[in-house]
């Protein structure tokens, strides 16, 4: 049961990320008490659209000569809004007014950039000074507001916002794979070899990891007939331990069947080691929806690294015309 929607523009597809309160924290404790934090790295909002987050972290590096720190990647397709973190050069008590110098113009950074022919364009602006650099370890989640036009079957709707909140498979989401970005994982694991740089490297094999995770989770709910309960479900690596749980015997027979070893995944010589995790099998996302003659918004929070597009494929049939 599904309904039918088609995105248009990036306006349709709006990410707001949502970091740890640990992180964004305003106070700290400390002997003499509670006191107002500031730190040494500066918080900024990054809103950005049609760019990948890779790509504008590249260029802020290259504009401010400094690592910066953030907490996941956003759609590209999309406008999108995620916190950044630059650290401030230490300086010694003596050259304190130069800290106070750069400090202030930190805070006045205000930074837009576009592209000439091309829809592509990103925002920076300062938020406040925090004690450590973002990583994705402070990701809480994201906010997502998706506009869907020219939709049919909108009596259905309802009945499937109601089904949602009662819970949908975590697949990871197609992005994760484009077209063919687990096939080349599968065969860097299966070679030992890679002709691209570490970092990208790295992102293929996950690609793959995500591969053999939704295979798994597609079998092992056609087996089970209901719902999955609270208990986490192995994502694969050099490091996972796979038992007789009925989900880790269909890992198994997977990984046989792909002719891989979770032994694979540790690559010595290109210094490599892709650990495995566990992921939540539902996700049970707060849904609500608004209907504007024949266009639909819907507003959902999902936790980390959880997929918007996950929701829509379960939800609607849906054309990208972004």
């Amino acid at each position: 049961m599904k309904f039918s929607g088609t995105l248009k523009i990036y306006e349709d597809f709006i990410v707001e990320e949502i970091l740890s309160e640990r992180f964004i924290h305003s106070y700290k404790r400390t002997g003499k008490g509670i006191e107002k934090s500031s730190g040494d790295y500066a918080l900024f909002l990054l809103k950005k659209q049609n760019m990948n987050t890779m790509d504008v972290i590249k260029e802020l590096e290259k504009k401010f000569q400094r690592s910066i720190g953030f907490a996941g990647l956003k759609d590209k397709k999309a406008v999108t809004s995620q916190y950044v973190t630059i650290k401030i050069d230490k300086i010694n008590n003596a050259a304190e007014s130069c800290l106070i110098k750069e400090r202030h113009a930190i805070e006045n950074i205000s930074m837009y950039s576009d592209y000439k022919n091309s829809d592509a364009w990103f925002k920076l602006n300062f938020v406040k000074f925090v004690h450590g650099q973002l990583s994705p370890g402070d990701l809480r989640g994201n906010k997502f507001t998706i506009t869907l036009h020219d939709c049919s079957d909108i009596e259905k709707l309802p009945k499937i916002i109601k089904s949602v909140r009662n819970g949908i498979p975590n697949f990871f989401g197609n992005q994760r794979f484009s077209e063919k970005n687990h096939i080349i994982g599968r065969k860097i694991i299966r070679t030992g070899k890679s002709v691209f740089a570490k970092d990208l490297t790295k992102f293929y094999i996950h690609a793959y990891q995500s591969f053999l995770f939704n295979n798994a989770l597609k079998k092992y709910l056609k087996k089970q007939l209901k719902l999955l309960n609270s208990k986490e479900l192995s994502v694969p690596g050099y490091n996972t331990v796979l038992g007789n749980k009925k989900f880790d015997r269909i890992l198994t027979d997977i990984l046989k069947a792909e002719k891989i070893s979770l032994r694979n995944f540790k690559i010595d010589k290109l210094g490599i080691m892709c650990r495995g995790s566990m992921r939540m099998p539902m996700i049970y996302p707060d849904i609500s929806y608004e209907v504007r003659d024949n266009d639909i918004i819907l507003r959902f929070t999902l936790p980390k690294g959880a997929y918007a597009t996950v929701v829509l494929d379960h939800i609607c049939n849906w054309k990208d015309e972004r």
